[in-house]
Order: structure tokens, then sequence, then C-alpha cells
């Protein structure tokens, strides 16, 4: 294990692992949290039950309407999305030098989840 995967706790042999092994993984690339999301959140889920699952993973979410949404993947390409009303949660990862912090759209029509949108930006010291 390189030093700074000891000083943030993200890897081992190589591979991503969360902090816990029920919760989130927390340091993975974009492109897996998406996936890991829509596992965990899967289409027609209630907003409640949504927002259930996250607070349980420690994200804080709001109800957002009618709002814009930044994507965000790895490689820093942005994709704007507009007009949405979503179930907006967040949470930061401490790590040195840089921490993660993770916006998690979780789009809505009526009364339940209908995509997964993923933003991860880097809060480096």
């Amino acid at each position: 294990m390189d030093i700074l995967g000891l000083l943030i706790g993200s890897w081992v042999n190589g591979n991503s692992v969360s902090h816990t092994s029920k919760g989130i993984p927390l340091y993975i690339t974009q492109v897996e949290m998406k996936a890991e999301i829509a596992k965990r959140v899967p289409v027609n889920t209630s907003i409640e039950s949504a927002q259930t699952i996250m607070t349980e993973n420690n994200f804080i979410c709001q109800t957002t309407d009618d709002r814009s949404f930044m994507e965000i993947d790895d490689n820093n390409s942005k994709i704007l999305h507009e007009n949405i009303d979503y179930l907006n949660c967040a949470k930061q990862v401490p790590g040195f030098p840089c921490a993660i912090k993770w916006q998690i759209a979780l789009v809505k029509s009526d009364r339940s989840i209908q995509s997964v949108l993923v933003s991860k930006n880097s809060i480096c010291l």
C-alpha cells in the first residue's frame, strides 16, 4: 500500500474499498458511483425510500425542483442538465491532500426516481 492510500484509507491492493462493507463505496470512479447508486436506488423507487437509503449512507439530501445540475465525471467533463426536479444528495469524504465531494441527483417524476446523475469533485489543500 502506498503512503497516500494509507493516509486516506482508500486503496488496498489497488482496489477501491468503502469505509463500511455494507455502505455505499466512496473512493470509486464517477461511473462506478453512478452504477452503485442506480443499483441501490432503482428506477421507480419512491422519493421517500430513495431519501431513506441515501441518508442511511450519511448523505445529506433535499428536494430540488426546476433547477439545473452539472454532472462532472472523473476527467472533469461536464454535462449540464437543466430544468429538472431531483432529490439532491451530497457527501464529502475526507482525504489528504484532496477530499472528494459527491453530488448525487436522483431525478424524479411524479413520486418516484427516474434516473441518477453523479458529480465528483476534488477539494484539495
